[in-house]
């Protein structure tokens, strides 16, 4: 989990024999496989200082609890240093990512923040949360950071001024409400939402800004980025009209309308599922690029012209974007039983960045 080289560092997300769902049933015969679905992962540096001791990375974690029906966020450090009785680790109160060892349903280091399911409490517990869930549930999840501080070279930090912390900036599918949701949290570190005493806890959205609906009708395998100057690119499936959809905010906190600021990239067929999304700055312009599956092959897609734009209209292709499909010698067949069948596969691309966010060349050099 750390990426200076310095230390190599293993941290667990969640202790797969905790299979008890929140009723309290603690079934044994649940499949552990499908408990974690559509996990996501972004890092940032911890220190601003080139001469601090502490190389250490935080870790921001999401995924869908298939068993509780829950969006649940966890937020942690790769160099913690103190054990308490639970077996968890603290560094200046920021708590690890696993959760209490054990069968029964447990969310102390989770923070829920989506579900439908709050009424559904072990004990006759009521919910009630000065800070409540933002909405429902579902299978899909995708989480980045805007990072407080940035590494440019071993002697060089640059500090993003316009943010008092990182901001972790988060999508996921509502699956009651069929559509995609969007909110950002300015203090992902914060534990004070805890209390060691209460399981329950974890459901709350403390920290967590409004809620958008990006996509009404779709928000399948859905992903977010934010590029180096801090813009928010989202991609998703629509399962409706078999559609590649897009947005795009100028800022963690912009305002969005969905009539106005969303787009379709592909719409050629069923086109646009198990899909990845990347971007790079082409000179000052954000430049995403998506890898999807296209129905008979896997495709790409990247934006071409500097405003946001429709790549299909009609389903006629408008230019805006160049879409191809990705030669492959796997046979269709294969590829749709073998991958296509498991929601957490996905057609995957990454673009070869600067430390400034830019599309870099990879170049062979004689030394």
């Amino acid at each position: 989990m750390d990426d200076t080289g310095a230390e190599k560092t293993s941290v667990n997300f969640d202790y797969i024999n905790q299979s008890g769902p929140r009723d309290g049933s603690n079934d044994t015969n649940v499949d552990l496989r499908y408990k974690v679905r559509s996990p996501s992962i972004a890092t940032s540096k911890a220190e601003a200082s080139t001469t601090s001791t502490d190389f250490s990375t935080n870790i921001y974690f999401a995924y869908y609890d298939s068993f509780n029906d829950e969006i649940r966020f966890k937020a942690g450090n790769s160099k913690p240093n103190v054990t308490n009785y639970w077996g968890q680790v603290t560094t200046n109160n920021r708590k690890t990512l696993t959760d209490r060892p054990g069968a029964e349903y447990s969310c102390y280091n989770s923070q829920v923040i989506a579900t439908d399911a709050t009424t559904n409490l072990p004990n006759g517990t009521t919910y009630s949360a000065t800070y409540p869930v933002l909405g429902g549930a579902g299978a899909f999840v995708a989480l980045d950071v805007i990072p407080k501080y940035t590494y440019k070279s071993a002697n060089s930090v640059t500090t993003n001024s316009s943010i008092t912390n990182d901001v972790v900036v988060l999508v996921w599918y509502d699956a009651k409400a069929k559509s995609l949701k969007y909110s950002y949290n300015t203090n992902p570190l914060d534990t004070s939402w805890q209390d060691a005493d209460d399981d329950y806890c974890g459901l709350n959205s403390k920290n967590w800004g409004p809620v958008k609906t990006i996509f009404t009708g779709a928000g399948e395998y859905c992903q977010i980025k934010v590029d180096s100057a801090g813009g928010i690119h989202i991609a998703a499936f629509d399962p409706v009209y078999g559609d590649l959809k897009y947005a795009y905010l100028s800022s963690y906190n912009a305002a969005y309308s969905e009539e106005t600021m969303s787009y379709t990239v592909d719409s050629y067929g069923n086109t646009g599922s198990h899909l990845i999304l990347d971007v790079a700055l082409d000179g000052n312009t954000p430049v995403p690029y998506i890898s999807y599956w296209g129905g008979a092959m896997p495709k790409i897609a990247y934006k071409k012209v500097t405003a946001t734009a429709n790549g299909t209209e009609s389903d006629m292709f408008t230019g805006n974007w160049e879409v191809s499909f990705i030669p492959t010698s796997s046979k269709i067949a294969d590829l749709d039983q073998k991958y296509l069948n498991n929601l957490d596969n996905r057609i995957n691309v990454a673009l070869w960045k600067d430390r400034d966010g830019k599309i870099s060349q990879s170049v062979k050099k004689t030394s």
